[in-house]
């Protein structure tokens, strides 16, 4: 079986973790999303991994590679819709501009749709439940 340990220690707080929590806290509330930019190794990831924790949202790391292409970007677009997951794309300068087209494209979609309040939208031909907590 499984052995509950508590949930984890949050991130220790430091002015920077605090001004990352308002910022992605306060786009979320608007229906967009947050982009966390600076330097390598400064916590970007982790804080923003802790911050979906604490709301109980799934967190996802992608990292950009030759491989991601357009049916990779359909494939995360859905899973962000249907499951409402949290997504974090590293290394973006490795996906190719017409995929990070594309991807934008559906973010805008499922946007529209939260603002909306829609449950459900057509997206590439098929019907897919909305989970609004996605990011």
């Amino acid at each position: 079986g499984f052995k509950y340990s508590g949930a984890p220690p949050p991130l220790a707080p430091a002015p920077l973790t605090e001004r990352c929590t308002l910022a992605v806290t306060q786009a979320l509330a608007g229906y967009v999303g947050a982009n966390l930019i600076g330097p390598a190794g400064i916590g970007k990831t982790e804080t923003a991994k802790d911050i979906a924790r604490s709301v109980g949202v799934v967190f996802m790391l992608v990292r950009g590679s030759d491989g991601f292409d357009a049916r990779a970007a359909i494939q995360l677009s859905l899973g962000l819709a249907e499951h409402g997951c949290w997504v974090c794309l590293d290394r973006l300068e490795r996906i190719s501009l017409s995929v990070l087209t594309t991807l934008a494209e559906h973010v805008l979609l499922f946007r529209r749709a939260a603002m909306a309040w829609l449950e459900q939208i057509d997206f590439m031909g098929a019907h897919v439940r909305l989970r609004n907590s996605w990011a």
